[in-house]
């Protein structure tokens, strides 16, 4: 007896479900290794913006004579008699949408420009980094330009910043810059020179800003100045450089607090915030041991040289308040460590579990000179907390890999 045997066509709705199922399983694999992928290429990306940066401040301080400062005022070309322009920034409520911009303001020629705003380090390397329009613009402004926006600039965000990614119209800056020892009061106020504030020895950029707004009788002779050629530990071992993307731009109101032109102090109502915590990394001289101690923010006066441990987590970030130090480190989402850059204009990955001491060893260029910043002690053989870092000993290339 014949069978007429039918071919059978398609898929039952098992054989279905299993594929679907093989499938997903499948790219629940895949999803990870094209993640880690991506982050990687994103890394890549933010340590070649480093190395740009930095190759900058290196070309800046063979043309000047020094790195550029972390904050400094910039006087404008067009003045009238017996006043100066300065460059100065603000929130622009008259642009659409409303953000940060350049405008002039004009003194008196004798007047100390208390409430204009000093013009970041990444400001003055402009030039540096073919961006000579942007600076002419600043220097000379065009006639009849009431104000001229601060515009997003790549070269300053690092790809996995999505705090300034997420906002196009934000001139965020993803990267900080080695301003040594934490030189700021329990107030925010500016250490007082001579007998308070970094050294040379300290670190590399120097707020002369503040100096300008409460110590113009100070000469600028008389004010620290550390040049990358005469870096006594070692230009390949000194940090320039590092990124810090815990870091925060707005207020309570969501007006920017500072971009990558400018730190917030002289922006308005902004004063008492410093621009060390936004421009710049430190390191702090801790009440007691090693190392400072991580813990929450607090107003007392007892915590003000806390700091988080460097990190590559972001989800590690509290509230960030400028006034503190807490924050002020090398920050990233690129895993255990974050992108450094070096002061003879190579960069490199930190880990995150550096030993203090040896962070601070890298950001001083002449290390066992370091005093701190409160009151320029510098003993080494009691039990101050610089004397663990003024009787460390030399560093060893295990200590830097």
């Amino acid at each position: 007896m014949a069978i007429n045997a039918r071919r059978r066509l398609g898929f039952t709705l098992v054989e279905l479900l299993v594929v679907i199922t093989i499938i997903g399983m499948l790219v629940a694999l895949l999803l990870p290794a094209v993640h880690s992928v991506r982050e990687r290429a994103r890394q890549t990306q933010c340590l070649n913006n480093l190395k740009n940066i930095a190759l900058a401040v290196v070309s800046y301080d063979s043309s000047k004579g020094q790195p550029p400062a972390l904050s400094q005022f910039v006087k404008q070309q067009n003045t009238v008699a017996n006043s100066t322009n300065y460059a100065d920034v603000f929130y622009d409520t008259s642009l659409s949408p409303a953000r940060l911009a350049v405008h002039t303001t004009q003194l008196a020629s004798t007047a100390t420009p208390t409430n204009v705003a000093g013009l970041s380090w990444a400001a003055m390397l402009l030039p540096k980094l073919e961006r000579g329009d942007i600076w002419d613009a600043i220097v000379t402004p065009p006639a009849g330009v009431l104000s001229t926006p601060i515009p997003q600039m790549a070269v300053f965000i690092c790809p996995s910043d999505t705090d300034v990614n997420s906002q196009v119209n934000l001139p965020g800056l993803s990267y900080s810059a080695n301003s040594g020892g934490w030189d700021r009061s329990t107030a925010g106020s500016f250490l007082w020179h001579p007998n308070q504030g970094d050294t040379a020895d300290n670190g590399v950029f120097f707020d002369y800003a503040s100096y300008d707004r409460q110590l113009p009788a100070i000469p600028v002779a008389s004010r620290p100045l550390t040049r990358i050629s005469n870096i006594k530990d070692g230009a390949g071992t000194t940090l320039m450089l590092a990124e810090n993307i815990h870091k925060s731009y707005t207020d309570s109101s969501n007006k920017p607090l500072f971009s990558w032109m400018a730190g917030s102090e002289g922006l308005s109502t902004f004063d008492s915030f410093p621009s060390e915590q936004q421009l710049g990394f430190v390191w702090v001289v801790p009440d007691t041991g090693t190392a400072p101690t991580p813990g929450p923010d607090s107003d007392t006066g007892a915590t003000i040289y806390q700091q988080e441990r460097i990190s590559g987590n972001i989800d590690k970030l509290g509230t960030f308040d400028p006034s503190k130090p807490r924050f002020a480190r090398p920050g990233s989402s690129h895993g255990s460590g974050a992108n450094v850059a070096f002061c003879d204009g190579h960069s490199s990955y930190l880990r995150d579990d550096i030993d203090y001491i040896v962070y601070v060893q890298l950001m001083t260029p002449n290390g066992r000179k370091c005093v701190d910043p409160g009151d320029h002690s510098d003993t080494r053989s009691s039990a101050t907390p610089i004397s663990n870092f003024r009787s460390a000993p030399p560093l060893s290339e295990k200590d830097i890999q």
